[in-house]
């Protein structure tokens, strides 16, 4: 642990106490498994400046300043592999600048190559009307047919000017159908229709192409894509950590090596709630997101880490990307002014302390935390 512990704020005590549990509950499940330290584990983290969340920010100058920056420290950080979400409908025809939004994915691309780095990008949807995005994207009016064809067209852009090593057409598909409106997507077998629709009319080139779901969701999608012969690998999200969820991402895995499917854990964070129902959307929860900035979670983050660690040895994974990379560069200490602020403006003042960081190559305590996990391996 290189987390100093800190007195956690009387507002989170029982949260805290119960993530820890959680976790420890966990950790001794997952020791109880074969573990099996894999060289050709990749760990990765999601280009938060790519983010196509960002919208019109990417075509500012200081973007692709900013983003060869966070390249490097990742990379000074032992982080070999890349994750980026790019986003419909950014990249289709008719969406305003596409063609700039294409020349600058294709240049961060060239960024993560010239570092060789793994590339996968992660093919969802804008996250429209959150406080995740300022995109200008109406989904009003969509149905499932032109938004499978609109997919298509974005597939086939993505691979012929990115050439990602992995593109994950499907990744959560309870949130694409919340912010959509499509119910179809959240459908198993209308994601497999879905899914096929791209695969059976897409020029793969090198370009390995599968799908999957958050670990939160019915394991059907996985069974189903798992099964398909044209799906490549299946990828999975974590976030919450209960034993329920556990042991249903320990099926999930158990169900893509079954069928020879690898696995690859696009992303990971560790969801700082312990009021999770199964019928909560967990990708658009503002409200739970917030608290990661707070530094007092830190060692709860480290063994988080370290268990999706061991989760991948267990179960042949070779992709491990953590989301809030930013978050290695530095935290907030708590203070309680922070509860009457927006999540915009929290994040805003998280990521002031992280740029700042990243500037002097200097790494919090997480981003240290792994640093000597990747080293000792």
């Amino acid at each position: 642990m290189t987390a100093t512990p800190e007195s956690i704020p009387a507002k989170y005590q029982n949260l805290y106490d119960t993530l820890k549990k959680n976790l420890d509950q966990a950790n001794a499940t997952l020791d109880a498994l074969p573990q099996e330290k894999t060289s050709n584990l990749v760990f990765a983290a999601d280009l938060l400046t790519a983010n196509a969340n960002r919208a019109t920010e990417l075509l500012l100058p200081s973007t692709l300043v900013s983003t060869r920056l966070y390249l490097d420290q990742l990379y000074a950080l032992g982080i070999r592999g890349i994750k980026i979400s790019v986003l419909y409908p950014l990249l289709t025809t008719a969406y305003p600048d596409s063609l700039k939004y294409v020349g600058f994915y294709r240049q961060v691309a060239k960024e993560v190559r010239s570092r060789n780095m793994a590339l996968t990008v992660q093919q969802t949807v804008v996250f429209t009307n959150t406080p995740f995005s300022d995109a200008n994207v109406s989904y009003a009016g969509l149905t499932f047919d032109r938004f499978r064809s609109e997919n298509l067209q974005m597939a086939q852009t993505i691979i012929d000017s990115m050439s990602p090593d992995y593109l994950i057409l499907v990744a959560e598909p309870d949130t694409a159908a919340h912010l959509t409106g499509l119910k179809e997507l959240n459908d198993p077998q209308k994601s497999l229709e879905y899914v096929n629709y791209i695969l059976n009319r897409l020029k793969k080139h090198s370009t390995k192409v599968g799908a999957g779901s958050g670990t939160w969701s019915p394991s059907t999608f996985v069974q189903l894509f798992a099964a398909e012969p044209g799906v490549d690998f299946i990828s999975l999200h974590m976030y919450p950590i209960t034993p329920f969820i556990l042991q249903r991402s320990l099926d999930m895995a158990g169900i893509a090596n079954s069928a020879g499917k690898p696995i690859i854990i696009s992303e990971a964070w560790l969801y700082k709630t312990d009021e999770l129902a199964i019928s909560d959307n967990v990708a658009t929860s503002d409200a739970i997101f917030r608290r990661d900035c707070y530094s007092f979670f830190l060692p709860l983050d480290e063994e988080f880490i370290q268990e999706m660690v061991k989760f991948s040895d267990a179960t042949h994974s070779s992709f491990l990307s953590f989301f809030w990379g930013s978050f290695f560069y530095g935290n907030l200490t708590y203070d309680p002014s922070f509860e009457s602020l927006t999540y915009t403006a929290i994040r805003k003042q998280a990521n002031e302390v992280s740029s700042a960081n990243l500037q002097d190559n200097t790494p919090g305590p997480l981003g240290i935390y792994l640093r000597e996990l990747i080293s000792s391996r």
